[in-house]
């Protein structure tokens, strides 16, 4: 009976959790990764009182039946988790770690190996739980509730490994019915309960950090553009910098200007001018991902700060933004005047500050300029266009410095 009890401690905590998870989530459908929370919390629920309460004798189904609901609710903790910085998680990476597991306890249930069975259940969970831990760590965000989740997940992780080897050596030297009334098994409900909660408040203080850095950037956002403003977008690329460099990721910059923005004003008039403006940082803002950062820069200067990416990726899709600014769409853009724009791109290099990264993609952006403007440029190669012309850069340099002599 008191095991009972205190199985029905973890079961009563994850269902309170998922309803609060629920409400946060109801209060701004958009932001589905705080369902995905909810779920992890559902799955501990439900697994739980199947295997304690529902099932009778537990058999090999039953084992797998409490093994894929709980690995499925925390494999939807780590989507929400990535959902929330903008990435992806290695989903055929957990799909086939939890398969392989999942054959392992059917032998192991099958042919009554119970501390396999142990050290398997609790062993998959801590690798999804320290994959998880590690993702934390290669994340942008630097906040006290971000690290604090870090180091929360870490320590379940941790306990999810050390705690099989106690629970055989405690059991090995009673019975199920007297490790189930020992203290070995209240501290590992206690221990395990708690940990559980300390996740979720951490989960609940990222949700609130969020909340006020949405607020703050809102107060740093280019009413027109709806991008980042100057400021704002360099202290946030600088951050980003730093991050990179301690987790040893690509970043790249994309500078982009659009063509003849003065002609567009003098011809059409400022209204249309702003409206090009409004509609570029529109289309950015879309084509974007939510882990990178982007800002409005001069008037008609933009910057793309994309993290996890090289060059090559970066330029793929500043020609994505291209192509789709370049595109004649009527319903955007009242005027139906053709709105085009040039592109330089660079990626970061070690131990380089931004102002140096800047200038190195302003100097791709001025390649693509003197090539005819409406073209993306990577630092060292061609620019590549509509023209489909391909001009080494020194070529372009060479030209330029003839235009000028004449």
């Amino acid at each position: 009976m008191q095991a009972q009890i205190l199985t029905l401690i973890m079961p009563a905590m994850a269902m309170i959790f998922a309803v609060v998870f629920v409400v946060l989530w109801w209060q701004d459908r958009t932001r589905s990764h705080i369902l995905a929370y909810a779920s992890w919390f559902a799955a501990i629920t439900v697994a739980i009182l199947l295997q304690t309460w529902i099932f009778g004798a537990i058999g090999p189904m039953e084992v797998l039946a409490f093994h894929w609901i709980s690995s499925a609710g925390l494999i939807a903790l780590l989507w929400g988790l990535a959902k929330r910085r903008g990435g992806r998680i290695p989903l055929l990476t957990y799909i086939l770690l939890t398969a392989c597991s999942s054959v392992i306890l059917w032998y192991a249930r099958v042919y009554g190996e119970q501390e396999v069975l142990l050290m398997t259940q609790n062993t998959n969970a801590a690798m999804l739980l320290a994959l998880g831990a590690f993702n934390e760590w290669r994340s942008v965000r630097r906040s006290v509730a971000d690290r604090a989740l870090m180091w929360i997940l870490t320590g379940f992780a941790a306990y999810g490994f050390f705690r099989p080897s106690m629970t055989i050596l405690a059991r090995s030297q009673m019975t199920m019915e007297q490790y189930q009334t020992s203290i070995f098994f209240t501290i590992n409900v206690t221990v395990t309960t708690l940990l559980a909660m300390l996740v979720a408040m951490a989960l609940i203080a990222t949700i609130y950090a969020g909340n006020m850095q949405e607020q703050q950037v809102k107060s740093e956002i280019d009413p027109l553009s709806g991008l980042r403003m100057r400021g704002a977008f360099e202290t946030e690329a600088r951050n980003m910098i730093d991050e990179a460099f301690r987790a040893n990721a690509p970043v790249s910059l994309i500078l982009a200007d659009i063509d003849h923005f003065k002609k567009v004003n003098d011809s059409f008039g400022h209204v249309v001018g702003d409206r090009a403006i409004a509609r570029f940082g529109k289309l950015i803002d879309q084509l974007i991902r939510s882990g990178d950062v982007s800002g409005r820069v001069g008037g008609e200067e933009f910057c793309v700060l994309v993290w996890d990416c090289a060059v090559a990726d970066a330029a793929q899709l500043a020609e994505r933004i291209r192509l789709s600014l370049a595109r004649p769409n009527h319903s955007d853009d009242a005027d139906h005047v053709p709105i085009t724009a040039s592109f330089g791109v660079a990626q970061w290099r070690e131990s380089e500050s931004y102002a140096q990264l800047f200038e190195r993609a302003d100097k791709a952006l001025y390649a693509a300029k003197g090539n005819g403007r409406n073209q993306v440029a990577s630092e060292g190669k061609a620019p590549l266009g509509d023209s489909g012309l391909v001009v080494p850069l020194a070529a372009h340099r060479s030209a330029q410095q003839a235009r000028l002599a004449r």
